[in-house]
């Protein structure tokens, strides 16, 4: 097993609801990868994340399981959280369920989760790729 993880993060997007079935989707935005120890702490993702793609705003972290929908994002809060979803990773990778199939971390500004869901509303996508 590599000691990185390869992320695939798409940010300055937006959540919407997908006309045709009204699920949600994440739409526009730009897309960059960066790359991080499997090791490490939360607390330094999160501040290098802040800084490369936020411009040093806060955020909170939340991650899409492969065939989950938006509605069903997982919230990393602490450093077992940040465990869990690089476990997922992980298991993910190993099983290569299909090429499309990738465990989706999004940043979210602080500011937007106060506010109900809007078209309007900025977030950031992680993808990790198999």
């Amino acid at each position: 097993m590599s000691t990185k993880l390869r992320l695939m993060c798409s940010y300055n997007g937006h959540i919407v609801p997908c006309p045709h079935d009204k699920s949600l989707c994440y739409v526009g935005g730009d897309t960059r990868i960066i790359v991080s120890e499997h090791a490490t702490s939360l607390a330094t993702l999160s501040t290098r994340l802040s800084k490369t793609f936020l411009n040093g705003r806060p955020f909170t972290l939340k991650y899409q399981l492969p065939n989950e929908d938006l509605d069903s994002l997982i919230s990393v809060t602490i450093d077992e959280d940040l465990e869990n979803m690089i476990n997922e990773y992980n298991r993910t990778a190993a099983s290569r369920i299909s090429s499309i199939s990738r465990l989706v971390p999004r940043l979210f500004s602080l500011s937007s989760l106060l506010l109900p869901l809007r078209s309007e509303l900025p977030s950031s996508s992680w993808t990790l790729p198999l």
